[in-house]
């Protein structure tokens, strides 16, 4: 007979949460089925392949993942008792036509949007959770501070995308698509009916910019800079021109390494964005930023960088800190790169679509490149790769047709 095991997957999604899996063996063959529910792994019970209470959303995840248990149980019950020989993936099949079934079939939509929101913001990472409690607020503001989930359709969202572009000084459209994400998230939990009440507006995408890499003359300007002239300058370039030869690591990376991640031949961290580990090695070139950053007076002496003080002692402090530095550092980029008669727009993120397209251009094999640059996928990185290409393009004809 089959056997059903709950596992949580190695490998984190892009915002750094591992999903849920049931795996089913039979006759020596297995079926992974995904629950689409992802969640941070230190909320994962190893022990009783559950989700722990530190979770906020725990019991009702919890029961979802039971309510998919009884239902894989039912289905090898069934295939058990027609006397037929049956694989595992004959199982997961028999899911998947189940679950469109059960599209049709209406759930009690009782659950306070509101609430559901609040374990979200506890869950996610502090760019996302100031979204959704951006988004929380408004939703309060405008319908108080219950909304049961099946007041939630076309005419409500209509009415609070007016409210929102009227209250606000932008157009709202990060709100209403922070809105719909968790809408979304609430129907793969199972506890909303599988609708779209957001077909009655239309939700501008978010912009994307066209990626900026440095020609190779331009790095050369750059290696060339004459920092020691311009005192306030001096820690922005230093930072760019490390995150550069550090293979492109984010400035808000930068900010919280330490002296315990800068290995002989490496340097290894945490990248903030996926919660991945990226190891890279430490080239010679960094070396000389290594020396001159080492010189400067720290308060924590723990980092690298002086931008972290003792009082940025909570992932909500440093993220914070990081943005209010951010501005300050592309406003000296943007300075530097006058004074080294860079055209191109210098940024904290240049360095890093700098570095990855010398890489590319070196005929450096695209899965390292993934590797140094952290992404989950090749595709991930060729579409990366693709758009910096494309924006070198553009640039090289604008003055020839």
């Amino acid at each position: 007979m089959a056997t059903i095991k709950r596992a949580l997957k190695t490998k984190p999604n892009n915002e750094g949460f591992y999903p849920i899996v049931f795996r089913v063996y039979h006759d020596g063959k297995s079926a992974e089925i995904y629950s689409k529910i992802y969640i941070d792994k230190n909320d994962w019970d190893t022990s009783n392949n559950i989700v722990k209470r530190n979770n906020s959303n725990y019991k009702n995840i919890n029961s979802f993942l039971n309510k998919i248990q009884g239902e894989l149980n039912d289905i090898i019950n069934k295939l058990e008792a027609t006397g037929k020989e049956y694989w595992a993936i004959d199982v997961k099949n028999e899911y998947s036509r189940l679950i469109e079934s059960e599209k049709k079939i209406a759930v009690n939509e009782n659950v306070d949007f509101i609430e559901f929101l609040d374990g979200c913001i506890k869950r996610q990472s502090p760019g996302n959770g100031k979204v959704t409690r951006d988004t929380k607020n408004f939703l309060i503001r405008f319908s108080g501070k219950r909304l049961p989930v099946y007041k939630i359709d076309g005419d409500f969202v209509k009415e609070f995308h007016d409210f929102v572009k009227k209250t606000s000084t932008s157009d709202g459209s990060t709100r209403m698509r922070s809105f719909k994400a968790r809408f979304n998230e609430l129907k793969e939990l199972g506890l909303a009916t599988d609708r779209n009440p957001f077909t009655s507006i239309k939700i501008k995408q978010k912009r994307t910019q066209s990626l900026i890499a440095l020609s190779n003359d331009e790095i050369e300007k750059l290696k060339g800079f004459e920092y020691n002239k311009y005192p306030d300058l001096k820690l922005s370039y230093i930072t760019f021109m490390f995150s550069y030869y550090a293979l492109g690591i984010n400035f808000k990376d930068v900010i919280k390494l330490k002296y315990s991640n800068i290995k002989r031949d490496k340097i290894s961290y945490i990248r903030s964005k996926t919660g991945k580990l990226i190891e890279i090695p430490r080239l010679p070139e960094i070396e000389p930023y290594l020396e001159l950053i080492n010189n400067y007076p720290k308060e924590n002496n723990d980092y690298v960088f002086p931008y972290l003080l003792k009082r940025h002692d909570t992932d909500n402090r440093i993220f914070n800190r990081g943005n209010k530095l951010i501005t300050v550092f592309n406003n000296n980029l943007k300075k530097i790169a006058t004074l080294a008669k860079i055209e191109s727009n210098l940024t904290t993120y240049v360095a890093r679509h700098s570095a990855s397209n010398k890489l590319y251009n070196t005929k450096v094999p695209i899965e390292v490149i993934k590797d140094l640059l952290g992404h989950d996928s090749v595709k991930t990185t060729e579409g990366y790769i693709k758009s910096l290409q494309t924006s070198q393009t553009q640039e090289i004809i604008k003055g020839i047709l």
